[in-house]
C-alpha cells in the first residue's frame, strides 16, 4: 500500500485526516484514520474525490513520508 496524498481538516469533532491510498492490486480509496473509507474506481476517480476534498476546505499535509513525486501525483490540475 502506498499513501499518495494526505488531507486534514479542522472541525467541530477535532481534526479529520484522510489518506489517499492505492494498493498493490490498484485498489484506490480514500481512508480516514478514524476507520471511514471511500472507495474509487480507479486513480482518475481518486483525483476527483481529492479535489472535492479540497473544495470542502481540507488542506495537503506536508510529512516527511510523501517523496516529491507523491505530492505532485495528487496536485491539483
Amino acid at each position: 500500500m502506498k499513501v499518495l496524498a494526505t488531507l486534514s481538516k479542522t472541525t467541530k469533532a477535532g481534526i479529520s485526516t484522510w489518506d489517499f491510498i492505492q494498493h498493490d492490486d490498484g485498489h484506490c480509496a480514500a481512508v480516514k484514520r478514524e476507520s471511514q473509507v471511500k472507495d474509487a474506481k480507479d486513480t482518475q476517480d481518486l483525483r476527483s474525490l481529492y479535489a472535492s476534498f479540497l473544495k470542502y476546505g481540507f488542506t495537503p499535509v506536508t510529512d516527511s513520508t510523501l517523496t516529491p513525486v507523491d505530492a505532485w501525483y495528487f496536485a491539483p490540475y
